[in-house]
């Protein structure tokens, strides 16, 4: 067992050993990352609490409720004499606007608690197009209608708290006020939204157009959706955030991304979302409601650089990064019989895990491109100060530290072409193959039992093949 482990094949083993072990460490880091990410997420609960969540806007849309009545006869048979039945039956419809024209200003800020930020905003949305009421004849002419109950015109949201405003809806050039609410039992947005009453313009025989104008201040955190219920709408979002993120069921048609702000546009109609439909199946059936938030279109506030995440992608590099750290140590024992011993491997290993710990802690203080060279910096100046002494030069040294330099700032690029990280990675996996096969092309076999003759060839030269 012992010739084994003090053999050179023993000794490259532990090597192997030494490289899993550092494993722990490198989970630890990845366990802090996670804790500091749950932070934020935290922080930004907090923040919703106090101003509002994320918010998704539907509307505006009619919902009308009607009533059938009708008598029937039927034996009854202790009385022998038939009997008449009065029956009752009350339905509920929804109805989306005939067209829809929505002019949005986001107004954005951050908001801090400690170290974090969380992105809020203040978005002014008006609304105005043309309601038509043909459809109503068809109820109308059912057989037994009775009549239309209190009808409402609704708009629905994710969180009730974001209503900075009192709004009045101009209905036919006729003020009206929203009361707070969805309708009782017949909502789209987990019950909360406003509403205003009109049942009087539904009652009318009429069937011409209305016109319909209103204005919302709505305040939320990170994201703004909007489901627009017509057959033809018209939106536009504009924005004082560099970073936006569109999302949705539907992309913008005409989108400007500037780092004063951003301008977007939608153009959708009825064929392709086939919004009443889904309008009406949440409305009878509240468990369908989800196919309807999913028609959303909007925007998110996101943060141009996520400290968390892509100090995450760096660390899913750590263990190649040691690896070849090692290959090289390896390397430079074999052509200059230098003696590395283990206990120095888990030191380069843990140098190496340091650089991930300080990119995390010095992030969250600094801007990430500062933050990434300094740790950098300070990986390679340790490496290189530790290395000119493992490899017997100065100049050994400085080459092991300009090799690490070189792996961190194709890393870097990798982090910031996530498009291409894995075909870089697997570039830089190719050249350092490539370098090692070239230094080693000459190598010929070594004829060392264990680590203990290493360096004792003095002038000897090596053996060659007869």
């Amino acid at each position: 067992m012992m010739s084994f482990i003090n053999s050179l094949a023993g000794k490259y083993a532990l090597v192997g050993v030494i490289t899993v072990l550092l494993l722990i460490p490198i989970a630890m880091i990845e366990d802090k990352i996670d804790e500091r990410d749950g932070f934020q997420q935290q922080v930004k609960e907090e923040i919703s609490k106090g101003w509002a969540g994320e918010q998704t806007v539907v509307g505006p849309y009619l919902i009308v409720p009607y009533l059938l009545e009708w008598d029937s006869e039927s034996w009854d048979k202790s009385a022998r004499k038939n009997v008449v039945h009065h029956n009752r039956e009350a339905h509920t419809e929804a109805f989306a606007v005939e067209t829809l024209q929505l002019e949005g200003s986001v107004q954005s800020e951050l908001r801090y608690r400690g170290i974090y930020s969380v992105p809020v905003f203040a978005a002014e949305l008006k609304f105005s197009g043309t309601i038509d009421l043909r459809e109503l004849a068809r109820i109308r002419g059912m057989q037994h209608f009775s009549g239309f109950g209190q009808s409402y015109l609704v708009v629905g949201v994710t969180d009730q708290r974001g209503f900075a405003n009192q709004p009045e809806l101009d209905l036919d050039g006729i003020p009206r006020s929203f009361l707070p609410g969805a309708v009782p039992g017949r909502t789209v947005v987990n019950r909360s939204g406003i509403r205003v009453d009109v049942s009087e313009l539904v009652a009318e025989e009429s069937s011409s157009e209305h016109t319909f104008e209103f204005q919302l201040t709505i305040r939320g955190t990170e994201i703004l959706s909007i489901v627009p219920t017509a057959r033809e709408a018209k939106v536009s979002l504009t924005g004082d955030w560099p970073h936006p993120k569109f999302i949705g069921q539907s992309l913008p048609n005409q989108r400007v991304v500037e780092t004063t702000g951003f301008q977007s546009q939608w153009q959708i109609s009825e064929i392709g979302t086939n919004i009443r439909r889904i309008l009406q199946l949440c409305v009878a059936n509240e468990t369908e409601c989800q196919m309807l938030q999913n028609a959303s279109m909007g925007v998110e506030l996101i943060e141009p650089v996520n400290i968390y995440s892509k100090s995450k992608r760096a660390l899913k590099y750590a263990i190649l990064f040691i690896a070849l750290t090692f290959a090289g140590f390896i390397l430079s024992e074999l052509l200059t019989q230098v003696n590395i011993h283990t206990v120095q491997y888990i030191f380069v290993g843990l140098a190496i895990a340091m650089f991930y710990l300080l990119l995390l802690s010095l992030s969250e203080h600094l801007p990430f491109a500062v933050a990434y060279t300094l740790s950098t910096l300070c990986s390679v100046g340790l490496l290189t100060f530790y290395g000119n002494y493992l490899l017997g030069s100065l100049r050994n040294g400085l080459i092991s530290g300009a090799t690490t330099a070189a792996f961190y700032a194709v890393l870097y690029v990798i982090l910031h072409s996530e498009d291409y990280a894995l075909l870089m990675g697997s570039l830089l996996l190719l050249l350092v193959l490539a370098a090692m096969m070239f230094a080693t092309r000459d190598m010929r076999q070594l004829q060392l039992a264990s680590w203990t003759e290493w360096g004792q060839g003095g002038d000897e030269s090596m053996p060659t093949d007869q």
